[in-house]
């Protein structure tokens, strides 16, 4: 029984006309009686349990949407937010049908949300019923988390800060302490004793694990310190190693029984195990070896890395309330523990602060990095006299926490030209920002704790005493934010906060990184010559070019032939006109796909391509979100069919050639979402060209993406002159099999032919052009006039990935190649190509071969769309039937790529422009003041991810398949 149903909703209330409840207030009712449902759930799973971290995230999410709407209805604006309004009003309608209330009818009247205003009604009479036991499903719990996080986000702004309702004591204990002195100065202390001037790279970077350090409800008490040294043995890897206080841990001492005086350096060069991490001690400023037994660890963990300030420079990510707060409770901590330590001094910067990942996930675990030498460390220089704040490293501070709240860096808010450098300027930054008008929006108790920190008065008092300026910083900015930490986690969580915060908090959340940007959509009309024309200048084109092009056949050569040009002359000018054709793409990606897609829960597409392989360590292709080992996929996601020596790491993801990586990155950022698996078919292009084994290698990587990967796509950017009956059979296995094939034409213009598998039937063949849609002059063009699987899509000058180890040799090869600015979509100027991060390198190439992935990406946008949406009410009775039978297979497709593409009766290949297709039959367009609630509507009332269902609809039935 639920005997706290009656007080909660008998408050007071607005009514609508008639005297019945508005959907605010019946939202403001429901919200109360969700949190308490999911507080009696939550006992009745393990903590193993997916179900219990779903209940607890739903509850914190009633939470805060009960503050917001709260917020919302003081300032008389929920017709403003009528739409999200209705929204939350429909999902709690369902969750209270599933509840089944007793006597309470399923029906009332002709109203939309009959339950809720059954639920308001009956509230006033007696105390209620609720059958819980139909709110366990799986699904079901993850859809409702899924929602609510997207609600709370949209409404983030109007959050209040205090704690929205009255349904837990959001008071700290009365035992709330600061750590003492001797637990703050802990840290410098272990890395003062671990420091030598032996001059060794391990000691010049260091990776020092931070947190709260708090296990429970009472002093929080650092005692260990979390390190990690680069391996000298192999780059990316890094040893750990942990120094814990000796007053707490048995320690090894050495013959006589005095404690051991050995360097760390010492200790590093007997420590050959990756695996295994090493435990030090320190007593009376010496280390010793912990007599503890050593713990695994896994070193795969440790590998990529990305810093907040770039975190920060991603608008997609869509961090939530909970997870801001956490993000802003542990640099605090952090900072507490390492003020004043004379060895910390100007570590204390965005850029510093760095979080390894999995490229998919990036879990809440900070660490603080320096690429500082030791006599660095030992500086002890007082801030210059001319400094406007005394505690540069707490104004650095409020500057991460504004940036946290506000979504975006300091510069970018401000709308400034280049990076904020010095103490002084970030100053008066913060203060233009905190004052900004749009920042008042911020929550009165973290704009608080912002303000203590930027604000030269809050510590001016307490002269240059660092334990009575600890204590004043804990009192004016932890303590507010640990407040709020322990409304949003709950006490069982907080208690043991470091955990907590990486088991629930994903920075990854949202994100697409590095995004694309979103560019001016006109196409440029330099080149003279048109879609409707090119072919009459095509052979003229061939001849003055003289173009040449990679996989010119020799006698020595098997016939596999790359389709990709050896050079492209002054390309970093071209990179503005293919950032503007990628915008118009992502314009289409987001048009029908509006929400990121979680791998847990929505089945990404997969897409498989045989190559030379793939950089799994370049920054793009992690933080796109890949890794062989993806824990959402059925089997790792690199395969080596290469020749070499077996071994443990012969499926390691590697790319000695290029092409591979270059090819890998253009599908990642058509198709950010989709679970991109790689077959190695060879170590380089030269190295297939002369394979006589090259026709099984390729054979048997078709046979894995389909029968290990189950690969609904698979992008091929080569070509054989003759296959072999094995590569033949390969080939129409997964034809049966219903398999999208795409491939290159060639490059070989009018003088050769297609090249295998583009020239078999059922195999689609793609062309490349250039931005405007002209043929260049390199592209094979079909012989018949027969353009049933002939698409054409940009090839020509586009901007992809290329291995940071081959950089020299892209250069050789006289390839532009330039360190890529995520942040401006531009290459970045003046980068030194050191740092804490990794250049994510970018070159230009053009080639049919780079056509292909791109090809590929649609059709997996559009199987994507189909997954997403087949089951939801507003598209699925588009979706069902014929349309469910016909459109994952190569007819299929093919019917609607065409629909996609524009032709006429002289080419033998459609031109694919997504937006628009034939006869602008595929464009939506948006009718003004046409909406619900945030949702654009066109002529017939349809929103665009409703148009694309049922133009998708029209088309198969239209079909001749």
């Amino acid at each position: 029984m639920l005997s706290w149903f009656n007080t909660l909703l008998s408050g007071d209330s607005t009514s609508g006309e008639n005297g019945d409840p508005a959907y605010g207030d019946l939202v403001l009712s429901a919200l109360p009686v969700l949190y308490q449902v999911c507080e009696d759930l939550s006992p009745t799973f393990e903590l193993r349990d997916k179900r219990s971290d779903y209940l607890k995230n739903i509850q914190s999410s009633a939470l805060v949407l009960k503050g917001q709407f709260d917020n919302i209805k003081s300032a008389d604006d929920f017709e403003r937010f009528e739409g999200q309004i209705n929204r939350l009003a429909s999902c709690l309608e369902k969750i209270f049908d599933a509840l089944q209330v007793p006597d309470i009818p399923n029906k009332e009247n002709d109203s939309v949300v009959p339950r809720l205003e059954a639920l308001y009604r009956v509230s006033k009479k007696a105390d209620c019923k609720l059958d819980l036991s139909r709110l366990v499903n799986l699904d079901g719990l993850k859809s409702l988390q899924n929602q609510l996080a997207r609600l709370t986000d949209e409404l983030k702004p109007f959050y209040s800060g205090n704690n929205p309702v009255d349904m837990e004591d959001s008071k700290l204990p009365k035992a709330w302490q600061p750590p003492d002195e001797g637990g703050c100065n802990f840290f410098d202390r272990a890395l003062g004793a671990m420091l030598c001037k032996c001059g060794a790279h391990s000691m010049r970077t260091l990776r020092l694990g931070i947190g709260t350090h708090r296990k429970d409800l009472k002093k929080p008490n650092p005692k260990s310190l979390r390190v990690l040294f680069p391996w000298e043995a192999k780059a990316g890897e890094w040893l750990e190693l942990f120094v814990h206080d000796g007053t707490s841990t048995n320690i090894e001492v050495v013959g006589n029984g005095e404690l051991s005086n050995r360097t760390v350096c010492d200790y590093l060069a007997t420590h050959h195990v990756l695996t295994y991490r090493l435990d030090l001690v320190l007593r009376q400023n010496n280390l010793s070896r912990s007599a503890r037994d050593p713990y695994d660890r896994d070193s795969q963990c440790l590998q990529k890395q990305i810093d907040l300030k770039s975190l920060l420079s991603h608008r997609e990510r869509s961090w939530n309330v909970q997870t801001s707060r956490a993000l802003a409770v542990v640099l605090s901590y952090t900072l507490l523990y390492m003020y004043g330590g004379s060895h910390f001094r100007g570590l204390w910067r965005r850029e510093n602060i760095l979080f390894f990942h999995d490229g998919r996930h990036i879990p809440l675990q900070p660490f603080l990095g320096t690429i500082a030498s030791p006599a660095t460390w030992y500086n002890d220089d007082s801030a210059p006299s001319d400094q406007h704040h005394r505690h540069p490293d707490i104004v650095m501070l409020g500057v991460m926490l504004l940036e946290i709240q506000l979504g975006q860096r300091l510069e970018t808010f401000l709308g400034l030209e280049k990076d904020i450098m010095n103490d002084n300027e970030f100053y008066l930054y913060a203060w233009r920002a905190f004052l900004h008008p749009e920042a008042s929006i911020i929550p009165e108790r973290y704009r608080g704790v912002i303000r203590a920190c930027i604000s030269a008065k809050t510590f001016n008092k307490l002269n240059s005493d660092d334990q009575k300026i600890r204590l004043e910083f804990f009192e004016r900015i932890i303590k507010p934010l640990d407040e709020d930490i322990y409304v949003l986690f709950g006490r069982l969580d907080f208690m043991n906060l470091d955990k907590t915060i990486a088991k629930k908090c994903d920075l990854a959340c949202g994100l697409r990184l590095p995004l694309p940007a979103l560019l001016p959509t006109e196409i440029s009309s330099q080149d003279e010559s048109t879609p409707d024309n090119q072919e009459a200048v095509h052979a003229e084109q061939m001849e003055a070019h003289g173009h040449q092009y990679i996989g010119e056949m020799d006698a020595e050569s098997n016939g596999a032939v790359f389709f990709d040009a050896k050079t492209v002359v002054d390309g970093i000018n071209e990179i503005s006109r293919w950032q503007d054709w990628l915008g118009k793409f992502t314009k289409f990606r987001r048009q029908i796909l509006p929400q990121p897609i979680n791998p847990e829960n929505e089945e990404r597409v997969r897409v498989t391509i045989i190559d030379t392989g793939i950089d799994g360590l370049h920054p793009f292709i992690q933080s796109a979100g890949w890794s062989k080992d993806d824990p959402n996929a059925r089997e790792p996601l690199f395969r080596n069919f290469a020749d070499g020596e077996e071994g443990s790491d012969r499926h390691n993801p590697i790319d000695e050639d290029g092409h591979g990586t270059f090819i890998a990155g253009l599908l990642l950022q058509a198709a950010p979402d989709i679970e991109l698996s790689v077959a190695r078919i060879g170590s380089t292009r030269e190295e297939i060209r002369r394979d006589l084994k090259v026709d099984t290698k390729i054979s048997k990587a078709i046979e894995h993406a389909i029968e290990k990967w189950d690969a609904e796509i698979i992008s091929i950017s080569f070509g054989k002159r003759n296959p072999s009956d094995e590569l033949r059979a390969a080939v129409a296995n997964a034809l049966t099999k219903k398999k999208i094939l795409l491939a290159a034409v060639g490059n070989g213009g009018e003088t050769e032919p297609m090249a295998f598998p583009a020239r078999r039937k059922g195999v689609f063949k793609i062309l490349a052009t250039e931005m405007n849609g002209a043929l260049p002059p390199f592209t094979s063009v079909p012989e018949n006039k027969d353009d049933t699987y002939c698409f054409a899509i940009p090839g020509h000058r586009v901007v992809s990935t290329w291995p940071s180890g081959l950089v020299s040799r892209a250069e050789e090869s006289e390839l532009d190649i330039f360190c890529w600015d995520s942040e401006t979509a531009q290459p970045r100027s003046g980068c030194q190509h050191t740092g804490l991060t990794p250049c994510d390198w970018r070159t230009v190439m053009s080639g049919t071969s780079f056509a292909t992935p791109i090809a590929a990406a649609l059709v997996a946008l559009i199987y994507q769309f189909y997954n997403v949406n087949k089951e939801s009410e507003a598209t699925a009775k588009y979706l069902q039937n014929r349309t469910k039978d016909i459109l994952k297979t190569p007819d299929g497709i093919q019917a609607i790529l065409r629909e996609m593409s524009r032709s006429n009766q002289t080419r033998s290949y459609n031109i694919l422009v997504p937006l628009w297709g034939r006869e602008k039959r595929m464009e939506f367009k948006a009718v003004q003041g046409a909406s619900t609630g945030c949702t654009i509507l066109n002529e017939q009332g349809q929103t665009a991810v409703q148009f694309f269902a049922d133009r998708l609809s029209q088309i198969l039935r239209g079909a001749d398949i």
